[in-house]
C-alpha cells in the first residue's frame, strides 16, 4: 500500500491500514468510491469523516486516536496487522458541493451494510457531514411529495438503523449537540455521543459558553479588584465577547490578529488576577485558530 500527501490527495474516501513494517497508518494513494466492509478494526467496520489536517498521512494517523476514544477501544487492539478503515479525506472546502455530495452518495451507499457501521465524524468533517444528511432528508421529502414510483434497488429514505455515530470536537454550522442528536436520529443512525473541545470557538454550545464564562470573568474580577478590575472597565466584558464574535466572522488573517490581540490582552492584563475562569481564556487561541483541535479532547 502507498500513502500519500494532501499536494496529491483529492477529497473522497480511502482505505487506510495499520503498517506493522512503518507502525504507521497508511492510506491507499487509490481512491475509492464506495466503502470497503471488508476493512475493520475489532472486526467492526469503521467509516471516519475528518476534519482540517496538514496531508492525508495526518489524517490517517490522527483519525485512529478519535475512533480508539470514541468507542472505548484498546491500543494494542487497534494497532495490530489487518486493522483498517475508511476515511472519507478533505483537504478544505468542507462546505463544497462536490464534497457534500460525495459524501451523502457514500452515507446512502452505507445502507447495503444491515450489521451497521460505525462513523467517526470530527472537526470540520462534522459541518460536511451535517449538510450531506440535510442534502438526503430533503431529497427524501421530495420524493415523498412528488408520489414518485422508484425501482426497488433504489432507496429514497435512509434505513441505517444499525449505524452508529460520534462526533468528536465538531465544529461549524449545525453542529451544536441537539442539531447533530436531531439529524443523525432522523437518518436513523444511533447517536452515541460527542466529545467537545472545551476550548474551541467554532463550536456553537462552546461559543454559548464562553458568554457565559465572560460574564462570570467580569463579576469575579470587580469583586477581587487588581489589574483585571481596570482592564474588564476599560474593555468591559461585553467587549471581549464581542473581540471574539469579530475574529470568528473576520478573514483568515483578521482572525488571527484579533485573535491575537485579543487572547494577549486577556493573558497578560485580565486573566493573572482572576479566578480560573479567566485563566482558562489563554486556551482558546490555539484550540480555535491553531492545532489543538486536531487531537482527541477525552
Amino acid at each position: 500500500m502507498q500513502s500519500q500527501g494532501a499536494s496529491e490527495s483529492a477529497p473522497g474516501l480511502y482505505a487506510v491500514e495499520f503498517s506493522t513494517r512503518s507502525n504507521q497508518w497508511e492510506a491507499d494513494q487509490r481512491k475509492r468510491l464506495q466503502p470497503n466492509y471488508k476493512k475493520q478494526i475489532v472486526h467492526e467496520p469503521y467509516i471516519a469523516v475528518c476534519g482540517k489536517y496538514d496531508d492525508l498521512t495526518q489524517a490517517s494517523n490522527k483519525m485512529v486516536e478519535h475512533i480508539q476514544g470514541a468507542y472505548k477501544l484498546r491500543s494494542g487492539q487497534v494497532a495490530s496487522r489487518s486493522s483498517a478503515y475508511n476515511l472519507f479525506w478533505q483537504p478544505a472546502g468542507f462546505n463544497d458541493d462536490s464534497n457534500v455530495e460525495s459524501l451523502a452518495s457514500i452515507i446512502q451507499q452505507s445502507q447495503e451494510q444491515e450489521d451497521g457501521v460505525s462513523w467517526l465524524v470530527q472537526g470540520e468533517g462534522a459541518k460536511t457531514f451535517v449538510m450531506a444528511l440535510e442534502k438526503l432528508r430533503v431529497s427524501s421529502l421530495a420524493i415523498k411529495k412528488a408520489g414518485l414510483s422508484t425501482q426497488p434497488s433504489y432507496k429514497p429514505e435512509l434505513k441505517t438503523i444499525n449505524h452508529r455515530v460520534f462526533f468528536s470536537s465538531p465544529r461549524g454550522k449545525g453542529t451544536g449537540k441537539d442539531d447533530l442528536k436531531r439529524l443523525s436520529e432522523h437518518a436513523g443512525m444511533q447517536f452515541i455521543g460527542i466529545q467537545y473541545n472545551d476550548y474551541d470557538l467554532q463550536n456553537p454550545d462552546i461559543r454559548k459558553n464562553f458568554r457565559i464564562s465572560c460574564e462570570k470573568v467580569g463579576a469575579t474580577a470587580f469583586l477581587t479588584g487588581g489589574a483585571g478590575t481596570a482592564a474588564l472597565k476599560t474593555t468591559g466584558v461585553g467587549s471581549l465577547i464581542k473581540l471574539s464574535e469579530q475574529a470568528m466572522q473576520a478573514p483568515l488573517y483578521g482572525k488571527a490578529g484579533i485573535a491575537v490581540i485579543g487572547f494577549l490582552a486577556i493573558k497578560n492584563v485580565v486573566y493573572p488576577t482572576l479566578s480560573s475562569y479567566g485563566r482558562a481564556f489563554a486556551n482558546f487561541g490555539g484550540n480555535t485558530f491553531g492545532k489543538g483541535n486536531q487531537s482527541w479532547q477525552g
